[in-house]
């Protein structure tokens, strides 16, 4: 991981000369407003609503009506689904919907102070029936579901790569290996939903979506998805058939070649889910889940 050292080491120093800190977004009971930046949703803002992810938002939109809309519906989801609380609490059914639908922490800080991550989309099929026909009866909620999703939004923003601008952003990688035709309809289709409105929820959280083994077919539901993503959302994401026909940017992204995937076309034979990125995640919320405060254990040792 030398060359990623290394790249996060200019990355602090770029940011030192803009002014920024590495300490990363502010916490979230932190900073609301500034003289000269325009109200969003209160004065003073709601305390998640610092001004790193303030200024997100208003780079999110060409007006500023529409960024305060995008804010305000963001408070009122935060509000119902209590986000803020989010790495402080147990998440019910995190285990299930996790080893359902495989999302794994690739990096979490990259050279550029981005989270890198995969989502195997070719498994919400299986997801779907866990939420909407579960085996035996045991399954999970749509609330579950979204609950699982902003706890893993919220741990990329505040613990794997808590950077504020010009960094802080993320690299998805989607996987479609197993994806089928039939899957773009009825209940999938609730899912694939949900799934989007977390952009409108963390906005310029994207830097780039890689849509990995494409299927020649692909274009089809890729046209009735694109039409749940604005414009900004849309132009970062590039779909490619093999991964290794991208190995270039992947590697960019990850470090090095040494740290991507062999199937990728890269030099790690690591299980995905042994990366170590993705075994700090598991155990900070299996932490969570038995009940103790893994984040305040992280902000304690940042303080020492």
């Amino acid at each position: 991981m030398a060359r990623a050292d290394r790249g996060l080491t200019a990355l602090r120093q770029r940011m030192a000369s803009m002014n920024f800190s590495m300490g990363g977004a502010p916490p979230l009971a932190s900073l609301s407003g500034a003289a000269g930046v325009p109200t969003l949703v209160s004065d003073p803002e709601p305390s998640w609503l610092h001004p790193d992810n303030k200024q997100r938002f208003l780079n999110a939109k060409p007006t500023l009506e529409a960024s305060c809309e995008q804010a305000l519906r963001t408070h009122k989801w935060r509000q119902r689904c209590s986000v803020d609380s989010v790495l402080t609490r147990p998440c019910e059914g995190f285990e299930q919907i996790s080893a359902t639908f495989p999302t794994y922490t690739l990096l979490d800080n990259s050279p550029d102070g981005h989270a890198v991550v995969m989502m195997k989309v070719g498994a919400i099929k299986d997801l779907c029936d866990l939420v909407f026909n579960p085996p035996d009866g045991v399954g999970v909620t749509l609330d579950q579901v979204e609950q699982g999703l902003a706890l893993f939004n919220e741990y990329l923003v505040h613990v794997a790569a808590p950077n504020p601008l010009p960094a802080g952003f993320q690299v998805q990688l989607y996987d479609m290996e197993g994806f089928k035709l039939s899957y773009v309809m009825g209940d999938m289709l609730t899912l694939f939903k949900l799934l989007v409105r977390f952009g409108h929820y963390y906005p310029e959280r994207l830097h780039q979506a890689l849509v990995i083994n494409a299927p020649a077919w692909f274009s089809y539901p890729w046209k009735l998805m694109n039409a749940f993503l604005d414009a900004n959302t849309s132009a970062k994401v590039v779909v490619v058939g093999s991964p290794k026909t991208a190995l270039a940017t992947i590697a960019h992204h990850m470090g090095g070649v040494n740290n991507v995937p062999v199937a990728w076309g890269g030099k790690n034979s690591t299980p995905l889910q042994e990366y170590p990125a993705h075994r700090r995640m598991i155990d900070f919320i299996r932490r969570l889940n038995a009940g103790e405060q893994p984040l305040q254990d992280l902000q304690r040792k940042q303080q020492e």
